[in-house]
């Protein structure tokens, strides 16, 4: 495990496969309250320096990449996962157990932006591209599903690299935290 106060340029190795969610600051997105009643309760980064992070130095020639984004998010996303030199595959989404937030239709999907630099396939290709997974157990404030994790190790390959983890995994490495 990295912790937060190493420079993200100093996780160590390079990586198959790349999880990250980033803590996106939605300031820079027109409204004055997106977040309604709830608001998160980790720092936030603006979209520039999310997109100086290392993803590209920290990923191996083959390499996939699972990008956590919310409905409005998404420009943002596909900038970065451009940005970064990886291409754009699909997008996986998880219908959650539960309405969420939004201004102007209430959220209750989530997605994941898949991509990959080079040409690393899938170890399975029996997956479809939408999910009905309960919220975490660890019930922390954006806390993805733990049937999420499974996919990413049953379809991808290791090293894995989580940024912005809510938690340890085994045989993982996990740079930033979000708890």
């Amino acid at each position: 495990t990295v912790e937060m106060a190493a420079k993200p340029e100093e996780i160590p190795g390079i990586f198959s496969t790349i999880v990250i969610d980033p803590p996106w600051d939605w300031g820079d997105e027109g409204d004055v309250d997106q977040f309604g009643r709830s608001r998160p309760d980790f720092d936030t980064m603006p979209f520039e320096d999310i997109e100086k992070l290392p993803v590209a130095e920290k990923a191996a020639k083959d390499c996939h990449l699972y990008l956590w984004i919310t409905n409005r998010s998404l420009p943002k996303g596909f900038g970065l996962i451009e940005a970064w030199g990886f291409r754009y595959i699909t997008c996986l989404t998880w219908c959650k157990p539960s309405i969420g937030m939004g201004n102007y239709f209430r959220g209750s999907t989530e997605h994941i932006l898949f991509a990959v630099c080079g040409n690393l396939s899938l170890k399975r290709k029996n997956i479809g591209t939408w999910f009905q997974w309960p919220r975490s157990r660890m019930r922390k404030y954006a806390a993805k599903p733990d049937e999420f994790y499974q996919l990413v190790e049953s379809c991808s390959h290791s090293p894995f690299l989580e940024m912005f983890s809510r938690s340890d995994r085994k045989g993982w490495v996990h740079w930033g935290s979000r708890s």
